[in-house]
């Protein structure tokens, strides 16, 4: 592994350390637009304070070709899609006579009882909010153990902010809940350690009756659904990230890009699932070419890999490249990291898939991401570009449309470590946006189509909350 891979091993690694998944828990309040001049402060600071390592990256990246590092192929020209957020419904209580109120157990929240929830409106623009113990399952041995059982439950959260209590961890049964699929919850049983990440045995539990199911084989990382019953994972793997799929309905012909052969490289977010296209089950996975270090693209359907072939050659290595998100079933954003400094991409780009073409693309909004302290990528469904970074004075997240247009800027306190990593955590679902900090204890709620505040709640005592989002399909 040469130096610049080293530095990307500690930027992907990240993922085998936060396999806690109640790391994050509650917050932020809406600001104006001063974050951007604060941010660029903080990366410069963190440049200063890492000018070794990036040092080595600018050798590496000197002998390495920069200019024409695409495939030969002709640029395309076509227009970036305008910014025409969609609306997501909100919730209509079955009993509009029933008032909320704090439901022990649950969050400190006023919510409706779980016989109020409106079943068939749940879904994109919804999150389950897990309340309970703290737990790190971060630290498992290398042989397999059960979960604690926690205490608390699970709530779920409309689009318009109303809060319904759906599972007490009693009825969920041991472990914690580290991902929802709009219907059910699941939950890790057992963990071990395989020395690069955590890996768990999984159930699944129906949020509505508590009816549980078993999930085959192992997932490790974090967990992403996409559909009932059916999760990507993402955990790092030795040499970029591992990237598959666990189902309770699990074959041969389900697989991520670990089972196509290829790699996967992309900012650590804490909400990948904007890597999948919902529409067409399509992921594109960036992974190193057998006999180089140029970069072959690779498209795929997790759900059926027959339709798995790879698409295009770069010339530079992979951990040069990061996936911005599906701006439609064709095209997609990538961008060529700007390794040089160790801040933001140096370009971007537009994939389309009809002919292969690529064409560079005038966004400047990922220029100035420190990739250690946040993360952005673009939101196909609020058509919004999603950029969010910590600072010594807390998150920051600003909005852009498709062109890279300012749309809002929000920010909220949220104290970081001493290496200024990030303490906060967002989620995406239907046009909203959730944010949580552990620090504050609260959650807040956004419109993604120009970041207005839904709602604020306070989330005091010992318990973490763990922010859940439905998958946009």
């Amino acid at each position: 592994m040469n130096s610049v891979r080293d530095v990307l091993h500690g930027r992907a690694s990240q993922i085998a350390a936060a396999t806690s998944p109640l790391a994050p828990d509650a917050v932020a309040s809406i600001a104006g637009s001063a974050g951007r001049a604060r941010r660029k402060r903080v990366a410069m600071t963190s440049l200063v304070s890492t000018v070794g390592i990036l040092v080595i990256a600018a050798v590496a990246y000197a002998v390495l070709p920069r200019d024409n590092d695409l495939s030969p192929i002709a640029p395309t020209d076509s227009a970036t899609p305008s910014a025409t957020p969609s609306t997501t419904p909100s919730a209509t209580p079955s009993n509009t006579a029933v008032a909320p109120a704090i439901v022990e157990g649950f969050a400190p929240v006023p919510q409706l009882p779980a016989s109020e929830i409106p079943w068939g409106a749940v879904g994109p623009g919804w999150f389950a909010l897990d309340y309970s113990d703290p737990v790190d399952i971060s630290m498992a041995g290398d042989s397999w153990a059960p979960t604690s059982q926690l205490e608390g439950g699970v709530s779920l959260v409309s689009p318009d902010g109303t809060w319904y209590a759906a599972q007490p961890h009693t009825a969920l049964g041991n472990g914690p809940a580290i991902a929802w699929d709009g219907t059910s919850l699941w939950m890790v049983r057992e963990t071990a350690s395989n020395m690069e990440s955590v890996l768990y045995h999984l159930e699944l539990v129906n949020g509505r009756t508590a009816a549980t199911q078993t999930v085959p084989g192992e997932g490790a990382g974090r967990l992403f659904p996409f559909a009932d019953g059916s999760s990507l994972y993402y955990a790092w793997g030795g040499d970029g990230i591992a990237n598959s799929v666990v189902a309770v309905d699990k074959t041969d012909e389900t697989g991520g890009c670990s089972d196509a052969g290829s790699g996967l490289w992309a900012w650590d977010a804490a909400d990948m699932s904007f890597l999948y296209n919902p529409s067409t089950g399509g992921l594109v996975c960036f992974g190193p070419a057998a006999k180089s270090d140029k970069t072959v693209v690779t498209s795929m359907n997790v759900t059926s890999l027959t339709e798995t072939k790879s698409i295009n050659t770069l010339k530079l290595p992979p951990w040069f490249y990061t996936f911005l998100g599906w701006i439609d079933d064709d095209t997609f954003y990538f961008a060529r990291l700007d390794l040089a400094t160790g801040v933001g991409t140096d370009a971007v780009f537009r994939y389309d898939l009809r002919d292969d073409s690529i064409t560079p693309v005038d966004l400047h909004v990922y220029d100035d991401l420190n990739d250690n302290r946040g993360s952005g990528y673009y939101d196909a469904v609020s058509k919004r570009h999603i950029v969010a970074q910590q600072a010594e004075d807390g998150w920051y997240i600003d909005l852009y449309d498709a062109d890279g247009g300012a749309v809002a800027s929000l920010t909220g306190a949220c104290a970081p470590d001493k290496n200024l990593l990030p303490a906060f955590d967002f989620r995406t679902s239907g046009g909203r946006l959730m944010v949580t900090c552990p620090a504050s204890g609260t959650v807040t709620l956004f419109d993604l189509a120009d970041g207005r505040h839904i709602g604020k709640w306070e989330l005091p005592g010992e318990r973490r909350a763990m922010v859940l989002d439905a998958p946009d399909s």
